[in-house]
C-alpha cells in the first residue's frame, strides 16, 4: 500500500478549538500521520504548534495550565477604538512557544489565513515568520486590535475562511482531507437578563477602569434594555453572533471539499472559555472515535486506489 499525503484544517472557534488538541490526540494514538495542515484563528494557534514539532500532549499540558486567571491576564485592555484588547500579550506567548520560526523551518507544512481589513482580500501565509502570521489570524474583528503586518491591516481569517480547506487543497492537494469544524447553526437564545456579557478582564489602570466601570453602570444597562426590551443584546453579543451567523454561512459551502469533517459539540461554550480546556479536549476526543472508522477505511480505499497508477 502506497502512502497517500494528508491534510488537516482546524477551524476558528475561539476556546473552542482546544478540541482541535482531543483529535490530534487520537490520530497519534492511532498512528494517523498529518502531511499538512491549515489553519484560521484558533486553529492557527493550534496547527501552528504542531507544525513546530509540539505533540498533542503537550499541547495539553499547555492547555490544562490556563487558570481563568491567566485568561485575565492574556487580554490586555486597549483605549484604542479598533478593538477592546492589544493582543500583545498573546503576542509574547505565542513568541515564547515558536520564536523566530519561519514557515519553511516547520515539521509539516502549514498555512494560516488572515484577512486585509485595508483591501478585504484573503491573506495567505505560506511564507516569512510563522508568529505574526498566526497573530494576524487571530484578530477577530472589534474584540482584537487588528494587527499590521507590511502594507496590511490584519483581521481574523475566519471572516472569509473559518475552515481552510480549500486553501489547503490548492497549496498541497492532499489526498485526503480531515477538517474540524467548530462552527454550528447560529440558534442564540435571548435572555431576559443576560444584559451585558461579562468580558474577562480586570483593569489595572485608572483609564481601562473607568471606561470598564462605565459599561457596568445601571445607566448603559437600562439603554440597552430600552433600545431593545425583549432581546436585550449586549453589543459583544451582537457582534459575535454577527461572526457566527457569518461563519455559518461560508462553512457550509466549503464543508464540502473534505472527505472527512469532525464536529466537535462546543456549541455551549463561549470565546474566552479558555480555562476549561480539559472539558473542550475530551470533547474534540469524542467526535473523532465516532468518525475513526470512517477515516480508516477511507486511508485504506486510497492507499489501494494508488497502487493502479
Amino acid at each position: 500500500m502506497k502512502k497517500i499525503k494528508i491534510g488537516l484544517v482546524l477551524g476558528s472557534g475561539g476556546a473552542k478549538g482546544l478540541s482541535h488538541i482531543g483529535v490530534l490526540k487520537i490520530l497519534e494514538r492511532e498512528n494517523i500521520n498529518i502531511d499538512c495542515i491549515s489553519g484560521s484563528s484558533i486553529g492557527a494557534i493550534i496547527g501552528g504548534l504542531y507544525a513546530k514539532g509540539y505533540s498533542s500532549k503537550e499541547l495539553e499540558e499547555i492547555a490544562l495550565s490556563i487558570s481563568k486567571k491567566d485568561v485575565y491576564e492574556f487580554l490586555d485592555f486597549s483605549i484604542s477604538t479598533q478593538g477592546i484588547f492589544k493582543g500583545d500579550k498573546i503576542l509574547n506567548f505565542l513568541e515564547k512557544l515558536l520564536g523566530d520560526i519561519e514557515f519553511h523551518q516547520l515539521k509539516i507544512f502549514f498555512l494560516t489565513v488572515a484577512v486585509d481589513l485595508i483591501t478585504g482580500k484573503k491573506i495567505i501565509f505560506t511564507r516569512g515568520k510563522v508568529v505574526p502570521a498566526i497573530r494576524g489570524s487571530m484578530s477577530i474583528p472589534v474584540i482584537f486590535q487588528p494587527y499590521p503586518l507590511e502594507d496590511k491591516l490584519l483581521i481574523d481569517g475566519g471572516v472569509l475562511s473559518p475552515l481552510p480547506i480549500e486553501e489547503l487543497k490548492e497549496y498541497q492537494k492532499p489526498d485526503l482531507i480531515i477538517g474540524v469544524n467548530l462552527q454550528s447553526p447560529p440558534n442564540w437564545i435571548p435572555k431576559e437578563n443576560n444584559i451585558f456579557s461579562v468580558i474577562p478582564i480586570e483593569p489595572k489602570r485608572l483609564s481601562e477602569k473607568v471606561i470598564y466601570k462605565l459599561t457596568q453602570t445601571g445607566v448603559f444597562r437600562e439603554i440597552q434594555k430600552r433600545l431593545n426590551p425583549l432581546f436585550n443584546p449586549s453589543l459583544l453579543e451582537v457582534l459575535m453572533q454577527t461572526i457566527n451567523i457569518m461563519n455559518w454561512e461560508i462553512t457550509v459551502r466549503n464543508i464540502q471539499l473534505a472527505d472527512i469533517v469532525i464536529n466537535p459539540k462546543v456549541e455551549n461554550y463561549r470565546t474566552f472559555d479558555f480555562d476549561k480546556g480539559k472539558e473542550l479536549i475530551e470533547i474534540g476526543e469524542e467526535a473523532i472515535e465516532k468518525e475513526l472508522p470512517r477515516i480508516k477505511e477511507l486511508i485504506r480505499k486510497k492507499s489501494r486506489r494508488f497502487l493502479w497508477f
